[in-house]
Order: structure tokens, then C-alpha cells, then sequence
């Protein structure tokens, strides 16, 4: 019922998330209450309606886009509800839909390859029961979200109406989370410098908050590009595009710019090269595009000017202590300690081949190599290899290479092409800079298997 009424009427849906938006900002335990209300209620309208109408599909997309808004209220909610309520709803659908299309057989070989990291990691835990569990239900979540979501989407055909409509329902806590981060500090409040900027990001991590920001921009720049008005007013759709870029520019963290205009753009340059109808189609909409491009060109350039120059000095990799002594000092210029992280897995999966040191524990390993490294992994694909040793290896080929290729290899038009390329590039990229915190990187994943067109079969 809630989501056949955001997707009938747009306007009412906006007015509301931007209210939404004040209740984040001046009664923030309202989101919580309202997050775990809407999973439960998502839950039982597909139990009612038997996902007519693929509804997990809308109720999945909503939930994702929002986690990060439930996560920013602070309320002591379960961390990985997010994640949880995600598994519950496609699950849910996947009850009514399973039997009628293809199985990603795949998919079961990379979650059937990952579980035995669970019983490596409590028979060789090293911390307390507690600490265990939570870092199993940390890192099993990411998993298990992917394999369902990745499931429920895979050769899911929709329509091109149905299409617009999950774009719109997925955008609405976009609005939100705009609404929130313009009610936080001014501008002229912020001290802009070389690190991430937790007061542009609403006080909360600017990784995830620009991962989220960055998502939303890859649904409404598909939507526009293939021709939708996901509502309804074209004016209010490129405003949001801009606030979008604009806000996620602010948060100083670049994986989620650069994991959405990279898919973006490669997914064009990809198809640009194997695609001849797709080059003529580049070469009809030149003049948009080079526009377009400008135009967000300017968006950064203005930012770049509010922030003293140190939007330029963040994506140049420069740090403060760089642009204060005006000389280069030795220090991680781009992956902001991911690269010692990286290191400590593949040290892990070097000692530990066979089966791995067990999920969750690369923490634990990075404590005993260094007293300092506390930090969960920040890179999906270093953190299966030294976590699940060569089932790990196996699990990320199949599921991250094998069941994209082949699937890529059935679709015919340009437009399923593009969905299907960008999303797999954005989960990526959202995987290699941030793991699975957030569902968003698992439920794109599965998100890229729909194909829509009037017309269109798989071959």
C-alpha cells in the first residue's frame, strides 16, 4: 500500500521525505521508529500480495536507500538491520517467484564457498563470544544479502513503466538525506581541509554517506538518460541531480563520486567500443552530453571555490599538511590506509591459503600484526581472499566475473547493457572502497541482473 502510493503520486512522496528530512534533524529517534516499522509492514504487504507487481523489488530499493538515514538518527538500532530487513523482504519475495525463472547456481557457489568461514571463526576465535557473534552477523549480513538480492533480481524482467517507478521509490530517501545534510551546518560553519568532512556529512561517516549520495546519483542519471521523469517534472529531477552532486562533492569522501561517475563512465566507454549502435547514438546526443558534463563541471567548480580550493586538493590527493608547508610529505595520498589494510589480508591469505583465518577475523589478525590496526576491512575482495583462502578465490570468481560475463554476454539492446554495467561497476567500486557496511553494494550487485524492454528476450 505505502509504496503503490509513493509510486502514484510523486508529489505527495516528496513533500513527505523532505519532511522526513526535519524529523532526522530535530527528532531523530522518529527515523528509527519509522525504518523498523516500514521493513515489518514490507514484510507482510508482500506476504499479502504474493509480490504481485514485484513489489520486494520497491520495498528492497526503499530500504537500501535508507539504511544510512537510520544508521545518522544514532538510536541504538540493530547496525546491520539494514542489511537484515533486506534479506527479509527479497527473501520474502523470492518465496512466491523463485520456481518461474532461471537459478543463479553461481550465486550458491559463492555463498556455499563462504560458509565455512563461519565454523573456522568460532572454533578459532580468539575473542569473546559476544565479539564473535557480532562479527559474524557483521560480515555474514554483507553475504547472504548479496546471494538473495542477486537471486531475486537475477533475469527479472520488468517493464519500462515499472523501471521509472523503482527509480523514484529508490530516490525518495535521496531527498531526505539532502533535506538533512542542507538542515545541518552552514557552509560558513564547516572547516573545509584534506580529510573526509564529517560536518558536511551530517555528523555522521562521510564514507557511507557519500557512498549512498553517490547511488542515488547513478538511478537518477540512468533514469534521465534513458528518458524517464522518475517525478514527473524535469526541473525538479535535474535539481536533485545537482544537490545530489553538489552534497556528495562536500563530503570530501570520493568513493562514492568517483564509484558513480566511474560506472557511469565506463559503462558508456565500454559500450562505446563494442557497441556501433551505440556509437551512433553517442555521436545524435553529443551536444547533450558534452552539456551535461559541463554543467557538473561547473557544479564542481563552484564547490571547489566554497571550499577554499580543497575539493581539488582532496581528489588531487593532497593533504593539509601539504598545502600548510607546500611540500610533499610521506603519507597515503589516496587510499587513506586502505592500502595497509589490504596488505595485512594478503599477508593472511599468504599464511592461510587453504581455508582462510575464518570470517571476521581480519581484525583480529590486524591487532596481533599491529596493536594500532583496529579497523574492519574497508575492501570486499582482499578481505575474502585472506578471510576464506582459496574457497574465497573461487567464490569471487564465480559471482563477481563468471555470472556477470555470462549474463552480460545474453542481453541484446544498449539500455539493458548500460543498467547492467553500471550497476555491476558501481558495486564494485562501493566494494573495493567500503566492503559491505552498507547494503547498498550487494543490493546493486543483484540489481544489475533485471532486463526490461517491450520487446527484448534473452537470448
Amino acid at each position: 500500500l505505502i509504496i503503490r502510493f509513493f509510486s502514484k503520486h510523486p508529489i505527495l512522496a516528496i513533500l513527505l521525505h523532505i519532511g522526513l528530512g526535519f524529523m532526522a534533524r530535530f527528532f531523530p529517534q522518529g527515523i528509527a521508529v519509522y525504518y523498523v516499522a516500514f521493513a515489518g509492514l514490507a514484510v507482510l504487504d508482500i506476504l499479502a500480495s504474493r509480490d504481485r507487481d514485484q513489489l520486494a523489488a520497491f520495498y528492497g530499493l526503499y530500504m537500501t536507500s535508507f539504511e544510512i538515514l537510520s544508521r545518522m538518527s544514532k538510536v541504538s538500532l540493530f547496525w546491520e538491520f539494514g542489511k537484515y530487513s533486506c534479506i527479509a523482504i527479497f527473501g520474502t519475495g523470492l518465496l512466491f517467484t523463485f520456481k518461474n525463472r532461471e537459478r543463479p547456481y553461481l550465486l550458491w557457489v559463492y555463498l556455499l564457498l563462504l560458509l565455512p568461514g563461519v565454523l573456522i571463526t568460532t572454533v578459532y576465535g580468539g575473542v569473546s563470544e559476544d565479539r564473535m557473534l557480532d562479527l559474524i552477523s557483521q560480515y555474514l549480513s554483507g553475504i547472504i544479502t548479496l546471494f538473495v538480492a542477486g537471486w531475486y533480481f537475477y533475469q527479472k524482467k520488468v517493464t519500462a513503466e515499472q523501471l521509472e517507478k523503482l527509480i523514484r521509490v529508490a530516490l525518495l530517501p535521496a531527498i531526505t538525506l539532502v533535506t538533512l545534510l542542507f538542515l545541518g551546518k552552514s557552509l560558513s560553519e564547516i572547516d573545509f581541509v584534506g580529510g573526509s568532512n564529517y560536518a558536511a556529512s551530517g555528523g555522521f561517516g562521510p564514507n557511507q554517506v557519500s557512498s549512498i549520495l553517490g547511488w542515488a546519483i547513478v538511478l537518477l542519471f540512468l533514469g534521465l538518460l534513458f528518458g524517464f521523469s522518475p517525478f514527473g517534472n524535469s526541473i525538479f529531477d535535474y535539481l536533485l541531480l545537482i544537490l545530489l552532486v553538489f552534497r556528495g562533492l562536500l563530503t570530501f569522501s570520493r568513493g562514492g563520486m568517483i564509484g558513480a561517475f566511474g560506472s557511469i563512465g565506463l559503462s558508456m566507454l565500454a559500450l562505446f567500443f563494442i557497441s556501433k549502435s551505440y556509437r551512433r547514438l553517442v555521436r545524435t546526443q553529443f551536444g547533450r552530453l558534452t552539456m551535461g558534463v559541463l554543467f557538473l563541471l561547473l557544479v564542481a567548480f563552484i564547490t571547489n571555490d566554497l571550499t577554499d580550493n580543497f575539493l581539488l586538493y582532496r581528489y588531487q590527493g593532497v593533504s593539509t599538511s601539504e598545502v600548510i608547508l607546500g611540500r610533499s610529505i610521506s603519507e597515503s595520498r589516496y587510499l587513506t590506509g586502505r592500502k595497509e589494510i589490504m596488505e595485512t589480508e594478503l599477508t593472511a591469505f599468504a599464511e592461510n591459503p587453504i581455508l582462510g583465518i575464518g570470517l571476521g577475523r581480519g581484525t583480529i589478525f590486524r591487532i596481533g600484526d599491529s596493536a594500532d590496526e583496529r579497523i574492519a576491512s574497508h575492501t570486499e575482495f582482499t578481505r575474502m581472499l585472506g578471510e576464506h583462502g582459496v574457497p574465497g578465490l573461487i567464490a569471487l570468481v564465480c559471482a563477481f566475473i563468471l555470472l556477470p560475463f555470462f549474463h552480460f554476454r545474453r542481453l541484446k539492446s544498449n539500455k539493458n547493457r548500460q543498467w547492467m554495467l553500471t550497476f555491476y561497476g558501481l558495486s564494485m567500486f562501493t566494494m573495493m572502497h567500503s566492503g559491505m557496511r552498507l547494503a547498498l553494494p550487494c543490493v546493486a550487485f543483484g540489481l544489475a541482473f533485471i532486463w526490461f524492454s517491450e520487446n527484448e528476450e534473452l537470448t
